[in-house]
């Protein structure tokens, strides 16, 4: 479900189609409750996370692959220990 909303599935009825198992008996129920709103904003952050997380397949619409910059690299987050700052004037 959650990739399908990602993916920008609204219909409440074909999300709750998505259910598995045990939840295939509540469809009416999971129609209800997936009426509502869920947004671009919210598929956005959505996949952001899932991306973070390194869910397998998961990527945030519209979002650009970053680099994996940890901190204290070049680039990244500003100064960090260790790297050069230029005193304040």
């Amino acid at each position: 479900m959650i990739d399908a909303l990602i993916a920008g599935e609204r219909d409440p009825g074909v999300l709750a189609d998505l259910a598995r198992g045990v939840m295939r008996k509540k469809i009416p129920d999971l129609t209800m409750a997936c009426a509502g709103r869920f947004g671009d904003q919210h598929a956005l952050m959505c996949g952001l996370h899932l991306e973070h997380t390194g869910q397998p397949g998961a990527r945030a619409p519209g979002s650009r692959r970053r680099s994996r910059l940890s901190p204290g690299r070049p680039g990244c987050c500003g100064p960090s220990r260790g790297s050069a700052v230029a005193p304040r004037r």
